[in-house]
């Protein structure tokens, strides 16, 4: 149990990095997801984190395994 809330918590932690206004993000490769604006950015390398970004906040629309996307 221990080992999930540690994943949880740092899933959590990296998420609100990405509402640093100083970055900004490509939109997906994925053909739909592009089309939606809707913008990718890999997560432990195993996970895919798809969002929309406005000016003041961050959407997160999928958590999601890498393989189940196309990059």
């Amino acid at each position: 149990m221990a080992t999930a809330e540690k994943f949880t918590d740092d899933a959590y932690d990296f998420i609100e990095k990405l509402g640093d206004s100083r970055k900004g993000y490509r939109t997906c490769r994925e053909p739909l997801r592009d089309a939606l604006g809707f913008k990718c950015i890999p997560y432990k390398k195993k996970y895919t984190i798809v969002f929309i970004e406005t000016d003041n906040e961050i959407i997160v629309c999928e958590f999601i395994l890498s393989k189940r996307i196309y990059w």
